[in-house]
């Protein structure tokens, strides 16, 4: 007893490399599917993106556009009132007009007042317009993300030994957005 037979010494010789192998495919194996995920995750993120784009730019758009049509109604109003200023001067009935104008101005000038303190459409247009640039810049730097993702995933997809795995284990390419 307790001698080693001639075929255990290359047993033994091999259960590092073979051990060594697993640990290998299996940290190949997690990091395909690492990579495949963050690309996922990303294009998840162009989404979000997009909806918030969507469900803030037509609210933003109609307030904006309401905004403008309403000071656009009281500009009109103003102007009328000039208008009927001058010739309230020489015509009684005019000057009647005048203050009819003048007095139905007040009240709705009196109202929007007190809601909007200051009439200002170009900042609301100028607000409009910092908002639609920020999602789009937001939307360019998640697609520019995803497309770096998809980049470094489908060429480890196409490497040797992430390639075999690839195959085997039925990784798919993925596709750039180009939004």
């Amino acid at each position: 007893g307790g001698g080693f037979s001639p075929a255990d010494f290359p047993l033994a010789a091999l259960a590092a490399p073979v051990y060594m192998t697993a640990v290998m495919l299996v940290l190949h194996y997690n990091d395909l599917l690492f990579l495949r995920e963050r690309a996922r995750r990303n294009w998840s993120n162009i989404q979000i993106s997009l909806r918030k784009r969507r469900n803030l730019v037509r609210p933003l758009n109609t307030i904006v556009s309401k905004y403008l049509e309403h000071e656009q109604e009281l500009q009109a109003a103003l102007a009328r009132m000039r208008t009927e200023m001058r010739t309230a001067t020489d015509d009684p009935a005019a000057a009647a007009r005048y203050l009819a104008a003048e007095q139905a101005l007040d009240g709705h000038f009196r109202a929007v007042v007190e809601n909007y303190p200051k009439l200002k459409g170009a900042k609301a247009v100028a607000q409009l317009t910092t908002a639609l640039t920020r999602l789009e810049n937001e939307v360019a730097l998640m697609r520019s993300g995803y497309n770096d993702a998809v980049e470094h995933y489908n060429a480890r997809i196409d490497t040797f030994p992430d390639l075999l795995f690839a195959r085997a284990l039925k990784f798919a390419r993925l596709d750039y957005v180009a939004l």
